[in-house]
């Protein structure tokens, strides 16, 4: 009982997974009150409450964040009220729309080393599903959601936590674990594309005894070098004697040779890089007594010493990053203090240092909940303007994971005002609870109660395309439209057809975001279903 003299009850509640909650004291015979809660007792932070949702009766919906415990508490808004009153709490898992999509099940390895050529992703080495290191090279193709395995193994042999950059036709690998119970390997390959073949006089090797666990990054239009930063010198690492680089090597193609460049601040393995508005960053990972670095840093080529940059929200090692076409730094996936893997996705924009990473919502993570699994040690690449994440573990039930997932980043308002899409109506019902299509893939949809006029759909398209959008199988005696929009909310095109015939638009989408609504004009709300497509 509370010092105001309502009466009070309190629960506790957690979960291994980040979702959107609804907590309901619909059916209770008195006034409620919800409030939710977190912190400790005595140092309580609010995080949403509600008084009379429907009637008397309390509803709240939160964001809730997996291990963080939360306290809900149920007040009584009629004190002395007399007879027997009861509490009725329901809470269930509100659906969450995922802005990635996910690829039928094909390939996955955890902790490859890839990158991106010409709308292809190349996957190298890692852990595969046996648990055995691979000494393949994978060509992923994202059109046709497919693997191939190229014929020319790794030199190294089987392969995993290494790293990789593309230059000049060929794929150059450095260092990475090949099994050695002490030392990670000290090799550095180069993958020929176009000869499918590794060279026969491998490159120099890489300065000292070995190196896993690092990271390489080439600067575009420099195709006769690349950096090698940081890493583990040997194993094992995840200890308090782990001996942590921070020295930055710099390696010549045409000389084949290495040489030092300016070294970081901050010695660090299993951190992750990326060549960001014209400078070297890194950040992540974990210092010499397997601790967590939040921080990153930046580097101008050829410049002065390497410069601070805002740390993570979540700090992470074995984490994937990638830089999307608007030249922002996603970083995705790895693992926590608990070596348990990341859901959240975080993007860091270099034209706005001072914003630091912007923590993306709950619809941006990359796995996570009950459906699909956050990942530690994926890798992902950039592709015709998609972000595509590949392989990765399971860190739960352990397995590896062995499906795609593609997300179409959100992009910034250019020429209109800023659309902020965070509506809370039913499901569906407007833009930022928009159901995802594919194209050439039907999708049927219907209105099921008289208050129901919207239903919300988005499509991600990588390419320049001609589509043909159809509404189909209207209800007689009714008028269903369909408009499409694009990514500010900007009306790109309507249908023009009438009555419950076909309704159709006809047009070409460049690659980004777009939206279609289908609109209830008048008619039946029994649920009668319609059909949407947009084929291509």
């Amino acid at each position: 009982q509370s010092n105001k003299g309502y009466r009070t009850v309190w629960y506790s509640l957690q979960t291994a997974f980040n979702a959107v909650v609804t907590i309901d004291a619909q059916t209770s015979n008195y006034d409620t009150v919800l409030g939710i809660f977190t912190g400790t007792c005595g140092n309580l932070t609010p995080v949403v409450s509600n008084d009379d949702y429907t009637g008397f009766n309390a509803r709240v919906t939160f964001t809730l964040k997996k291990n963080v415990t939360y306290y809900v508490e149920t007040a009584d808004w009629s004190p002395g009220a007399a007879g027997q009153k009861n509490l009725n709490l329901f809470i269930q898992a509100e659906p969450i729309n995922s802005q990635w999509q996910q690829l039928p099940a094909s390939n996955g390895l955890e902790a490859s080393a890839s990158v991106s050529v010409g709308g292809q992703i190349y996957t190298v080495g890692g852990i595969d599903a046996a648990s055995a290191r691979s000494n393949r090279v994978y060509r992923y193709d994202p059109p046709s959601n497919s693997w191939t395995p190229m014929s020319a193994l790794i030199p190294a042999g089987g392969l995993s936590h290494a790293t990789a950059v593309y230059l000049n036709g060929k794929i150059y690998t450095a260092g990475g674990d090949i099994g050695s119970l002490n030392n990670f390997s000290s090799q550095h390959n180069a993958y020929d594309i176009s000869l499918n073949s590794w060279t026969t006089t491998n490159p120099a090797n890489v300065p000292g005894s070995g190196v896993g666990w690092s990271a390489a990054v080439a600067v575009p239009g420099q195709n006769n070098e690349y950096y090698l930063l940081g890493g583990a010198a040997a194993k094992p690492t995840l200890t308090t004697t782990t001996a942590v680089s921070n020295q930055v090597w710099l390696y010549n193609v045409t000389t084949n040779s290495w040489s030092p460049a300016v070294s970081m601040s901050t010695p660090r393995y299993g951190h992750t890089a990326a060549y960001v508005g014209g400078q070297i960053c890194v950040v992540g990972g974990l210092d010499g007594n397997a601790a967590l670095l939040p921080n990153g840093e930046c580097w101008t080529p050829g410049g002065g010493s390497w410069q601070p940059i805002a740390p993570l929200n979540i700090p992470r090692y074995g984490a994937a990053s990638a830089v999307g076409p608007d030249g922002r730094w996603y970083v995705f996936g790895g693992k926590d203090a608990n070596h348990q893997a990341i859901a959240e996705v975080e993007v860091y924009d270099p034209a706005n240092p001072g914003d630091g990473w912007t923590l993306l919502g709950i619809s941006f993570d990359l796995g996570g909940n009950l459906d699909t699994r956050a990942r530690a040690w994926p890798t992902g690449q950039f592709a015709g303007g998609t972000l595509y994440a590949l392989g990765g573990r399971d860190t739960i039930e352990g397995n590896v994971i062995l499906y795609v997932q593609s997300l179409q980043p959100p992009g910034r308002p250019s020429g209109y005002l800023p659309v902020i899409m965070n509506g809370t109506g039913d499901f569906d019902d407007n833009f930022s609870v928009a159901r995802p299509l594919a194209l050439n893939v039907p999708q049927n949809g219907d209105f099921a109660q008289s208050t129901d006029f919207f239903d919300a759909y988005t499509i991600n398209i990588n390419n320049l395309t001609a589509v043909t959008i159809r509404l189909s199988q209207i209800p007689a005696a009714s008028e269903y439209q369909v408009s499409l929009y694009d990514s500010n909310k900007a009306l790109l095109a309507e249908a023009l057809q009438s009555g419950n015939q076909d309704k159709i638009i006809q047009t070409a989408l460049g690659a980004g975001r777009y939206y279609l609504m289908v609109e209830r004009v008048y008619g039946v709300s029994d649920g009668s279903h319609y059909q949407i497509v947009i084929n291509n």
